[in-house]
């Protein structure tokens, strides 16, 4: 069940992030990249859609889908990832941020670790400070884990949409009930959120919207802990399409 990986992000609005993204995919050894995967899901980028920078540049050997949530839908990222998902392979994945970078090295680790289907691992992260890669705290919603697990904890939970980071909170829940976390100690994402402009979508103004987790922080805590053992019911509730 180790001898591939798919890679999932959510995408939006950050053109130049997702070409680093395809540099490094390019640089990947022939033998890696023939055991990566790649699902990526625009969530529904008015200005600069991911398909067109797919156009324009050139591809990796690791096969790529892409599928585009067809409603601009504020902090639907929640729902992104629930569409990656739902579309990846049987087996392992990364999934994670458009930010965050899988170097080769990194991949390899991956790969070859000995992991097991029952739990979900949490790799560390690295940010580029004074020159040097940094180890920083480690990304909360990116994690190595089987496409049928992340099922089994539910997914994220659509309910929670329209709030930034809203539909985390519920999943940490669900996955400590059904799954144990492992934090890898040597195995990193690389952080360019500093290092790329657009690499974040509060940069694309739906930070410090009336969606904003801040904005409504006691809403939003209140309906937590009053679903904090609810199951996620009705995945994906928004039209989509595959575009590559």
């Amino acid at each position: 069940m180790n001898d591939k990986i798919t890679i999932t992000m959510p995408y939006y609005e950050a053109p130049e992030m997702l070409k680093v993204h395809l540099e490094n995919w390019c640089a990947y050894p022939d033998a890696l990249a023939d055991r990566v995967n790649i699902v990526l899901v625009d969530d529904g980028s008015p200005k600069y859609p991911a398909v067109e920078v797919l156009k324009s540049a050139k591809l990796p050997r690791s096969p790529i889908k892409l599928y585009r949530i067809q409603e601009n839908i504020p902090w639907n990222h929640g729902g992104a990832r629930n569409l990656g998902m739902h579309n990846v392979p049987d087996g392992w994945v990364v999934t994670t941020d458009i930010d965050l970078v899988l170097d080769a090295e990194n991949a390899e680790k991956i790969l070859e670790f000995e992991k097991d289907p029952q739990k979900v691992y949490q790799p560390n992260r690295l940010d580029l400070i004074s020159g040097e890669w940094t180890q920083m705290k480690r990304h909360p919603e990116s994690f190595v884990m089987t496409r049928k697990m992340f099922w089994e904890i539910g997914g994220f939970d659509e309910d929670f949409t329209g709030y930034w980071n809203g539909t985390f909170t519920p999943f940490r829940f669900a996955m400590r009930r059904k799954s144990n976390l492992i934090e890898w100690g040597d195995i990193y994402l690389l952080n360019h959120s500093d290092l790329i402009e657009g690499a974040m979508v509060s940069e694309w103004g739906r930070r410090g919207s009336i969606y904003d987790v801040h904005t409504n922080a006691e809403v939003l805590r209140n309906r937590r802990i009053a679903t904090r053992h609810y199951q996620p019911k009705n995945p994906l509730r928004f039209n989509w399409e595959q575009v590559v």
